[in-house]
């Protein structure tokens, strides 16, 4: 998995991206994660076991509300930059 900061050329100072990897639609009983970026899927497919129904085209999924926020905190905890969600 990639770090989510940047090496600035010249200087070696990081810069924060600041780019959103997965925007999280709340819809009260189920839960929308919309993933941006590779970083996202790769996120995903490595970490989150997920029934082909829940799959809402190549890179939306969707799951019950209990789960929404562990994956997002799960998200954020490997440096995902998460919109949405609460």
């Amino acid at each position: 998995m990639k770090n989510h900061a940047e090496t600035v050329k010249g200087k070696g100072a990081k810069m924060a991206k600041s780019k959103t990897d997965v925007r999280v639609l709340n819809g009260g009983t189920l839960w929308q994660f919309h993933l941006l970026t590779p970083d996202a899927k790769e996120w995903v497919a490595e970490s989150v076991s997920i029934e082909p129904y829940m799959w809402q085209g190549d890179s939306v999924f969707a799951c019950e509300h209990r789960c929404g926020p562990d994956l997002v905190d799960g998200m954020r905890g490997a440096g995902l930059a998460v919109a949405g969600g609460r």
